[in-house]
């Protein structure tokens, strides 16, 4: 079992109740087979079982047959239960290890914002690239390390450029015609996007290509 994995108490209601009830249903059970017995070694014991005897017998014959019923119902009851119990124990186990597979996922959208503030801080100190080559040389570097702090806890970038518009994934904020990229595809990633497992932390905000000017136009 892994250490982070905290076991479920089986010391629950019902499994309490399902072990008192399979106890019960034993004692029972236990019970009807030693009173059958000994009613058959009765019967045997007599060399002449007449009707008298017969009826003399049927209460206690009843009183079987009513308590093999119990018996019954409380064998359906604690199948139940231990059913109901398995269910339960699957579901906080799925529910634990979700939460452990998004538990950083707050954290992450932090350092998404940390890698935003360094591309800001690149496209800025870009614009004179002649004097500032060292500085984005080291900027670049940053940033790399940030991305590969991400995957390695399992979150990565979205490919959108060039992409088929993908609501799931993009958020397009505007569309414009484009004589090569076809209609409905990513002409231009304006905010990068991220996916933890499965699950979006944020969608890439896109411009769209609504086809070329000609079709636009149409």
């Amino acid at each position: 079992m892994n250490n982070d994995e905290k076991p479920v108490d089986d010391a629950t209601p019902a499994a309490s109740s399902s072990r008192e009830e399979e106890q019960a249903s034993h004692e029972a059970r236990s019970a009807i087979d030693e009173a059958l017995q000994d009613a058959v070694d009765e019967v045997m014991n007599e060399e002449m079982f007449s009707a008298a005897d017969a009826a003399e017998l049927a209460p206690e014959v009843d009183e079987l047959g009513q308590l093999l019923l119990k018996v019954e119902e409380a064998e359906q009851r604690a199948l139940r239960n231990q059913a109901e119990l398995e269910n339960f124990r699957k579901r906080v186990y799925r529910e634990m290890a979700v939460e452990r597979q998004y538990s950083e996922e707050s954290l992450l959208r932090e350092l998404l914002q940390v890698v935003d503030n360094l591309d800001r801080a690149y496209q800025a100190a870009s614009d004179d690239s002649s004097e500032n080559t060292g500085i984005l040389q080291g900027m670049q570097m940053v940033r790399q390390q940030f991305l590969a702090v991400l995957e390695s806890h399992h979150c990565k970038r979205i490919e959108a450029q060039g992409a088929p518009f993908d609501p799931n994934f993009h958020e397009a904020i505007s569309q414009s015609p484009h004589d090569e990229i076809p209609t409905g595809h990513v002409i231009q990633v304006v905010v990068e996007g991220y996916v933890l497992h499965d699950r979006v932390l944020r969608p890439t905000q896109v411009l769209v290509s609504s086809g070329s000017g000609e079709q636009a136009n149409t």
